[in-house]
């Protein structure tokens, strides 16, 4: 089932960006009788951007190589985009190969203190409620 859109079915490498998604906007301790489920980047909000870049990049690749089995992480990179900004591209591909084997980039945003996902069809809130459209 999609998380955007009801009624909607996704498959494929749409089903694993959606579970990607899932995973790095859950906050760690939020899914109950999942206590380990989920990323730790919301620990992290209050620090100065110089020093949040690479444990956030730390967190993501942790949580999603133990929850997402079908999914190899390529590499992850951040930078600082512009003042209060660190932008974060995930690039991976399937684990089965058949699907594409063109890495796939997905981003998320810091941006002031929020954390964003961006795509191709703009910037998503990622909060505790889940992700938002702005």
């Amino acid at each position: 089932m999609s998380i955007s859109s009801f009624g909607e079915i996704v498959a494929d490498v749409e089903d694993l960006k959606q579970c990607l998604y899932i995973i790095v906007s859950t906050r760690k301790g939020s899914a109950p009788g999942w206590r380990e489920f989920g990323c730790g980047l919301f620990d992290h909000v209050d620090k100065p951007v110089n020093v949040v870049g690479p444990i956030v990049a730390q967190e993501m690749r942790a949580a999603i190589e133990r929850w997402e089995p079908n999914i190899i992480i390529q590499e992850i990179t951040f930078a600082h985009e512009d003042l209060g900004v660190v932008r974060w591209t995930i690039k991976w591909i399937p684990s089965d190969g058949t699907r594409t084997t063109d890495p796939i980039s997905t981003v998320f945003e810091l941006d002031n203190g929020v954390f964003f996902l961006v795509d191709g069809f703009g910037r998503f809130l990622l909060s505790d409620l889940g992700a938002l459209t702005l």
